[in-house]
């Protein structure tokens, strides 16, 4: 309970100084974990009157998929469902569980009103967001102490978060001086990789490819891909809840859905190129063109590229998936209330 109770002190700190009045979600800025040496990268929300929370994205890909909202390439209603994060939101007492309010309680903690109730979450792709570890713990005390020292010294200078170098961010580092730690500033460049990227594609797949060659000719018909996170949790007895992924690939031209699928997200690399194949034997014609925003189905389509002569286009603009997109949420929306 001691760690916990860090925490809460922390969290009660990091609200009294108010950095959402002068902070925005994109001065982003690293904590370097003193346990695991990964680097947490911080983002403060708030500015706008609405939601007050303190995320630290763990590690370059999952601050890269924060950074591909802002550029449009991840949807911002899907990033909710998608982000890998620890996280602490300021919350009406409601919306925290009985585990939550019967810690405070054992903590001697009081919170009243509005946007006061300090919600502790991790936030894992595709999964119901769930309360934090111990690690988890250590290291959002750390980062919400640093990120005090930070948005203080960014109020008095606001340069302080501007790289020197394109894609370098502030890291805050943790140096061991004798028996104490101490706490340094460091330029740090950010590696944008991703890890599903190198996802071996089944190589059944890949033989029903090699088939479609000798049997269909290639058209100028273009097709849209992409998916919509669903809204409401799918909960299975015994398991963490998830939520499905909708699929989907239209006709560009008509906007006609030609399939769809309801998936986990631990199942999109495995079933995303085996339902292309699908559609390309049900409808019998192979695009010639397949337009996508999602930067992880570069890899996953480079077999159609090669071996069916498919033009690959990776673009934000995708108008007729947006409207299935519009569509489906606006179902989901109605089957919530």
């Amino acid at each position: 309970m001691e760690r916990l109770r860090k925490l809460y002190e922390a969290a009660i700190e990091f609200k009294k100084i108010k950095c959402w009045e002068w902070m925005l979600e994109h001065h982003i800025f690293g904590v370097m974990n003193p346990e695991t040496e990964e680097i947490g990268y911080c983002s403060i929300m708030g500015y706008l009157g609405e939601y007050y929370a303190f995320s630290v994205y763990l590690g370059a890909k999952a601050i890269g998929d924060f950074l591909k909202v802002e550029e449009g390439l991840i949807p911002a209603e899907d990033f909710y469902f998608l982000q890998d994060c620890i996280q602490i939101s300021y919350e009406d007492r409601k919306y925290l569980s009985k585990d939550d309010l019967k810690t405070i309680k054992q903590l001697g903690f009081k919170f009243r009103g509005r946007n006061a109730w300090p919600l502790f979450r991790r936030y894992e792709p595709g999964l119901v967001p769930r309360p934090l570890n111990e690690g988890e713990i250590n290291f959002l005390t750390v980062a919400l102490w640093q990120g005090i020292d930070v948005a203080l010294r960014f109020k008095s200078d606001p340069s302080l978060l501007m790289p020197p170098e394109e894609g370098h961010f502030l890291v805050r580092v943790p140096v061991k001086k004798g028996r104490e730690i101490k706490w340094e500033d460091r330029w740090m460049p950010l590696e944008r990789t991703n890890k599903r990227e190198t996802k071996v594609i089944d190589m059944g797949i890949v033989k029903e490819i090699r088939k479609l060659q000798n049997l269909l000719k290639l058209s100028d018909i273009s097709w849209e891909i992409d998916f919509v996170v669903s809204h409401i949790p799918v909960k299975e007895k015994g398991k963490r809840g998830f939520y499905p992924l909708i699929l989907f690939i239209v006709d560009k031209s008509s906007g006609l859905v030609l399939n769809s699928r309801v998936i986990k997200l631990e199942d999109l690399y495995k079933q995303f190129p085996l339902e292309i194949v699908n559609t390309i034997k049900k409808v019998e014609i192979i695009p010639g063109e397949i337009l996508f925003r999602r930067e992880e189905f570069k890899h996953l389509l480079e077999p159609l590229r090669r071996k069916l002569n498919i033009k690959l286009t990776y673009t934000i603009e995708l108008p007729m998936a947006d409207a299935i997109r519009k569509s489906f949420l606006d179902f989901l929306s109605e089957s919530a209330t």
